[in-house]
């Protein structure tokens, strides 16, 4: 698990679990996509964590993955910069899993239209 607040977070309004979820992908990046999808809410993301608890697949192997299943529009990473508890910045990744494609179509607010963009770097205040 990482540590509370961050992690794998569901993009929401998710389709039903379905054999062809995944079919557009090639056979590797569709079973690390199925073992994603098997993940707890606030799962540790990195392609480190996820290659230590994969059983078929290495570090690179997960992480050239990855950047398939975030070329298909499954997942995204946004960069925010917050402000913690001592008032001291932070730069946090923050990862969005969504089972259904997204297109940049469906990026409404400046959070997801950062997530659109890949891995593109905002500023966010939080309260």
């Amino acid at each position: 698990m990482a540590n509370p607040g961050y992690g794998k977070r569901l993009a929401g309004d998710e389709n039903p679990v379905a054999e062809p979820d995944f079919a557009h992908l090639n056979p590797r990046d569709a079973g690390i996509a199925v073992f994603v999808d098997h993940l707890e809410t606030g799962h540790a993301m990195g392609h480190k964590v996820l290659a230590a608890e994969h059983p078929r697949h290495g570090q690179q192997a997960v992480r050239t993955s990855l950047g398939r299943i975030t070329q298909a529009g499954h997942l995204r990473w946004i960069k925010e910069h917050i402000t913690v508890e001592d008032n001291t910045m932070r730069w946090v990744t923050r990862t969005y899993w969504s089972r259904t494609r997204r297109s940049t179509e469906w990026c409404g607010d400046i959070r997801s239209l950062a997530a659109c963009a890949g891995r593109e770097r905002i500023h966010v205040e939080r309260p």
